[in-house]
């Protein structure tokens, strides 16, 4: 292998640390609200990006294989260059540390992760295939590793979404107490951790809106005043309701994004519904894993209320005001 093959072979596994810790960076960037938008009006990229966020968890494995990958191999290039041209282990280590770790920190990490945060939707636009791709070739590693997770979770005792016991919970307070007294730690910080706590016991009809105080849209009138009452309301999401049954609910965005394209119910979309009695922790767990924002309380022929994520993290934060 000649110097000018080194050099650039380097350089373009640099350029691979780039891409992966760009998309890692990129993916969490992504507005879902935008993508299912796009993905209705028939976009395949937006479909793509939908598909990668939804799947979130192997996303972050797969660029982290891939960025790790990226600068070993390059680290390993380059060592083994530096070996041809006589210097010895002391003197490669001191050269990769001064010339490739600044180089790679700036083009494999800062920069590529600052062009993905700042124009998430038109660089993963372009990047989302060669993710997909990577998602495919590396998944029977990333099996591999969620397997090993698995098993030390289940040897180490953490299986699941395991509740805080009694003596866990008093010992956590304890902690919280001590560093509140000492002023380490924010009487906020102190309140925030313990309504954070107490979400396994508290049910979701306590976080819920009560059906009576809740807008939704008559499946039953006419397309006008359907599209007449998505378009003045102030919420984003409303319920549909024909007959009293819950049959769904519909964004505003995807409405008004299409003013005089088909009637307003062909962008119904499915609503999740919960138990009453389900304890908020696990609602929060419910609607990350559908990527949904609120969800029906109760059967959705006799329903008891509405919750949306904002109502489920108020009962940790407090009131949060318009967001």
């Amino acid at each position: 292998m000649t110097s000018i093959v080194a050099l650039l072979l380097a350089a373009l596994f640099v350029v691979m640390e780039g891409f992966y810790s760009g998309c890692e960076t990129g993916l969490y960037s992504l507005s879902r609200a935008r993508l299912e938008v796009e993905a209705r009006h028939g976009g395949r990229s937006a479909r793509i990006l939908l598909a990668l966020v939804r799947r979130d968890a192997w996303v972050l494995i797969t660029m982290l294989i891939g960025t790790t990958l990226g600068l070993e191999l390059a680290t390993w290039v380059l060592d083994h260059q530096l070996e041809q041209w006589g210097f010895g282990p002391g003197g490669r280590q001191t050269i990769l540390a001064l010339g490739l770790t600044p180089f790679a920190f700036y083009f494999g990490e800062a920069l590529p992760k600052e062009l993905y945060r700042r124009h998430p939707h038109r660089l993963m636009g372009t990047c989302g295939p060669g993710v997909l791709a990577s998602l495919v070739i590396f998944s029977p590693l990333v099996l591999l590793l969620r397997g090993m997770t698995h098993l030390v979770e289940r040897i180490s005792g953490i299986v699941g979404e395991r509740a805080v016991d009694g003596p866990q919970r008093a010992a956590l307070l304890s902690v919280l107490d001590e560093g509140a007294g000492s002023g380490e730690i924010t009487p906020h910080a102190v309140e925030l951790a313990r309504n954070a706590l107490s979400l396994q016991s508290i049910p979701v009809r306590r976080a819920m809106v009560p059906w009576k105080d809740v807008r939704f849209l008559d499946a039953d009138a006419s397309d006008d005043d359907q599209r007449r009452a998505v378009e003045v309301t102030s919420h984003t999401r409303l319920p549909v309701c024909s007959a009293g049954a819950v049959t769904g609910y519909l964004h505003q965005l995807d409405v008004l994004a299409e003013r005089s394209a088909g009637p307003v119910l062909a962008h119904r979309r499915a609503v999740p519904h919960l138990d009453p009695e389900l304890s908020v922790h696990r609602a929060l767990l419910r609607l990350r894993i559908s990527g949904g924002r609120l969800a029906v309380v109760g059967p959705p022929e006799a329903p008891l209320g509405l919750v949306t994520l904002k109502d489920l993290l108020e009962e940790i934060s407090g009131d949060l005001g318009d967001w």
